[in-house]
């Protein structure tokens, strides 16, 4: 049976089987400071109050304004529309603070 020794430490792996030389397997980490750091992130469009949203087409998380995403809410094709929640609430401050009613009235 071979002589099976391994070190491990921070910088790099050392292993020895028997007498054979030593093996030596530097392995490469990074740790990403930033969003700037991370290659599937788009950083480009960056401005303040943007959100962060996957584009399947380009394979990065880009960011968009958050109109768009409203947009993209939708029009999208599974399952379009805005949430219930989100209408409710927009009709009430409408009603509150612009004196608009979503609704048009009765018939």
């Amino acid at each position: 049976m071979s002589d099976i020794r391994a070190r491990v430490n921070t910088e790099n792996i050392r292993a020895r089987v028997g007498t054979e030389n030593v093996v030596k397997v530097v392995s490469a980490s990074s740790i990403a400071n930033s969003l700037n750091d991370l290659r599937d992130i788009d950083v480009e469009n960056l401005n303040d109050k943007y959100i962060l949203m996957f584009n399947a087409s380009a394979g990065l998380y880009e960011f968009v304004n958050p109109d768009d995403v409203l947009i993209a809410a939708a029009t999208e094709p599974i399952s379009p529309g805005l949430p219930c929640d989100f209408i409710n609430a927009l009709d009430t401050d409408l009603n509150r603070n612009c004196n608009i009613d979503l609704d048009g009235g009765s018939y």
